[in-house]
């Protein structure tokens, strides 16, 4: 992130996710590879993903140009996320040249 979207680039500082996203997206391209699909998993208790997921999982495919899938969990109390002070996320992208 600090690589891409650091301190020393202010244009980012109210950017939103997707815009970042995109921006990433692209320079995926610009490499020379492509985005066949991802998935994102988000980790903590709150807030319940479900209500929204469909449209989360749409804004991110939209955003990456290719299919996201979104799923949720939580560390069954454990650690930050658990203690509902903060959320994780782990994501992992399929790419092809």
């Amino acid at each position: 992130m600090g690589a891409v979207f650091g301190i020393d680039r202010p244009q980012w500082a109210d950017a939103s996710g997707a815009a970042m996203l995109t921006h990433v997206a692209g320079l995926v391209r610009q490499a020379g590879w492509q985005v066949v699909n991802a998935t994102v998993t988000i980790i903590g208790n709150r807030p319940k993903l479900a209500p929204r997921r469909d449209e989360a999982q749409q804004a991110m495919s939209d955003a990456v140009g290719a299919p996201v899938t979104l799923t949720a969990t939580t560390t069954d109390r454990l650690g930050f996320t658990g203690r509902g002070e903060g959320v994780a996320a782990m994501a992992t992208a399929l790419l092809q040249r």
